[in-house]
């Protein structure tokens, strides 16, 4: 067997509750057997440095860590290898909630599904990358172990800012890609399996859903002072909390006669990332996190992403604008994907945009509240359900910062006049 000779568990920022939280467990002879079957002329590990892979208050459920392996070949040259390591916090209310139903979700999308829906472009001749590869350990631990696509020069866009016209562009037409290569499979091949269709609305996390909703929906309206016209929108949001988690999971069951995908799930900034030249310009974009797809209308993804992740200055403005834009490479691959049924026009795309706008809404009180929040060591999946003082300091905070108000004050509004509030 081979032993590591430098073992470091370590972050860059020393900060005390990032380095509690790299499990014991991850040892470097864990890693033996997938180097030797991945880098050819392996002979020993020569450093093994586990790191956190996100600041404090980046990531809300999981631990990412990324794992850097300095391999010594026969020949005693070096190579370097990363992984991308996730797995569960160590937390009571994340693992009853969660258990290990995503990490069994995710690693199918990355060993099964996403390297189908590659196949279907590779098969016309294209090259289309939708994530990373995957890998197994010798562990009976929850996790997902990935290649580490920093080391391909993909990184994330400052979220704080938000994504300019270009990049929400590739987004738009990545997702357009997934979306028709995932109907394109569903018309070949049937259904996916079970964990698949889903995402998170089943029964089992209603309640959890119900909480995180609620609790949303409370400090938003504890804020809602905050924004500038919020008079007029007011009565129909303390109205819409009784039943907003009733519309939400009424709205998740897709619609067999319906035009249906595979949506991502939790497409906004930081699950997106970025590949550019040296002159700046996008070469790729690569989503990650697939813990949470769900078969449906591709409304779910294109809103939650519209809503989250866009520049202030063009969200609401070139919404119809983005919409189309979608749509246009959309219809292009499915057709060059040979799709069998019919291809939706932009019209029922905006009906449907239209009948789910409750996924607007939602994830402007929620996804877009965290994509503007500074980075914060508090800011944990924990203290945003709780109703401690620490958890309700967080939501203030995170509710009444000025960046998100400037959003609310101009989505709000636009929400209104589309009656997504009735």
């Amino acid at each position: 067997m081979s032993s590591s000779k430098n073992v470091d568990v370590n972050t860059e920022s020393r900060d005390d509750a990032v380095v509690s939280t790299v499990p014991e467990w991850i040892k470097p002879e864990l890693f033996v057997d997938l180097l030797k079957n991945t880098i050819p002329g392996y002979k020993d590990i020569g450093s093994f440095k586990v790191a956190s892979a996100v600041p404090p208050g980046e990531n809300y459920a999981t631990i990412i860590l990324r794992i850097s392996i300095e391999v010594v070949l026969e020949d005693d040259k070096t190579v370097n290898k990363s992984f991308i390591m996730k797995t569960l916090l160590n937390s009571e209310l994340i693992k009853q909630q969660m258990g290990n139903v995503e990490f069994r979700v995710e690693s199918e999308m990355y060993k099964n599904i996403l390297p189908e829906f590659e196949k279907l472009y590779t098969d016309i001749g294209l090259q289309v990358k939708f994530g990373t590869r995957a890998y197994n350990l010798p562990i009976k631990i929850d996790y997902v172990l990935l290649d580490d696509l920093c080391q391909q020069g993909f990184k994330n866009v400052n979220r704080l800012l938000g994504l300019d016209l270009a990049h929400t562009e590739n987004v738009l037409k990545k997702l357009a890609q997934f979306h028709a290569a995932s109907a394109v499979r569903v018309a070949t091949k049937g259904m996916f399996p079970e964990p698949v269709m889903t995402g998170i609305f089943k029964s089992d996390y209603r309640e959890f859903i119900e909480q995180m909703t609620g609790g949303m929906c409370r400090s938003f309206l504890a804020n809602i002072q905050c924004y500038d016209g919020h008079e007029a929108f007011i009565k129909q949001v303390q109205d819409l909390q009784h039943s907003l988690v009733t519309k939400y999971f009424a709205l998740a069951n897709y619609v067999p006669e319906d035009f249906n995908v595979l949506n991502h799930g939790d497409s906004w900034a930081n699950n997106i990332m970025f590949q550019h030249d040296e002159d700046g310009n996008i070469n790729d974009t690569c989503f990650v996190d697939y813990q949470i797809p769900k078969y449906g209308t591709p409304a779910q993804d294109l809103l939650y992403f519209l809503m989250s992740s866009p520049n202030y200055d063009i969200k609401i403005r070139k919404f119809d604008y983005f919409i189309r834009y979608y749509h246009d490479h959309l219809s292009e691959n499915l057709k060059l994907l040979n799709y069998s049924k019919k291809i939706p026009t932009l019209r029922e795309l905006h009906i449907d945009i239209h009948k789910y706008g409750i996924w607007a809404f939602i994830t402007s009180i929620g996804t877009l509240a965290a994509c503007l929040f500074e980075p914060n060591k508090d800011a944990n999946l924990e203290n945003l359900m709780s109703i401690t003082e620490e958890g309700i300091a967080l939501k203030r905070k995170m509710y009444s910062q000025e960046s998100y108000r400037k959003n609310i004050e101009i989505i709000m509004p636009w929400l209104l006049n589309r009656g997504v509030l009735e």
